[in-house]
This record gives C-alpha cells, structure tokens and sequence, in this order.
C-alpha cells in the first residue's frame, strides 16, 4: 500500500478564518487526502490516466480526531476496478494516530462529458498494480 508524507497548513484566503490556531479545516484535510491518491495514480499509472477526464462521484470523509498543522502520513489503497470507475480509500494519520478516513469512487468520463467511459487495457493493468501494492 502505497504512503506518502505530505504537509498540511491552513490557508484561509478568504480572511473569515483569523487568529493563531494550529486546527486544519476540514476542506484542508480532503484536499491534501486526493493529492494523496493523485500521487498514487500517477506513480502507478503515468499518463494513462487525464486527472480531468476523471470524475469523483462519490466520497465518504470520516473524522476521527483534530487535525493540526504539521506532517500527516497517507495510506492509499485501491479497493475496486470496475469496468468505468475505482474506489479507492486513503487513510490519514497525524504522529501515528488516525485522523481520518475517505473512500470515494472515481469514474473515467467520456468525450461527451456526459457518460462513463470502460477503461483500456493498458489503464486496468496500471490499476491492477496499485491495487497489489
């Protein structure tokens, strides 16, 4: 299973969130989680897949403890190909406690960008092996 170490710092550009806090928001936390996966993909996949022609269409974020400001540790694991879509769960701890939990489906979208689209056979080989990482 693949695990990266990536930072999480706030950035509050809209100003409505002042004051010294080392608290990361939650939108914070589920961005640096699909970098996490993004880095998995591409590791593992190179150009085979367009992170535009991908479409999340589902997610469940689980929190289960503060998040601060600081290193985090991503565990990323592909649990399911489909014929269009993957599932994938990314696990983030902070100083080797959990802190949360998503799993989301992605779906490869189509010219159209209406409409699934199957994936090649070149693109489930890539899948394959991340998942048997």
């Amino acid at each position: 299973m693949p695990s990266y170490v990536l930072p999480l710092v706030n950035a509050a550009e809209d100003g409505r969130f002042t004051g010294a806090t080392t608290h990361v928001y939650f939108h914070t936390v589920a961005k640096t989680m699909f970098e996490a996966w993004l880095t998995a993909l591409d590791a593992a996949c190179g150009e085979l897949f367009v992170p535009t022609d991908l479409a999340v269409v589902h997610v469940d974020l689980d929190y289960s403890r503060e998040a601060h400001v600081g290193q985090s540790t991503h565990e990323v694991a592909l649990l399911k190909i489909g014929r269009t879509s993957f599932t994938f769960r990314v696990v983030m701890t902070q100083q080797g406690h959990a802190c949360a939990d998503m799993t989301a489906v992605v779906a490869q979208i189509g010219e159209d960008r209406e409409h699934a689209s199957p994936f090649s056979e070149a693109q489930r080989a890539a899948l394959q092996r991340l998942q048997a990482a």
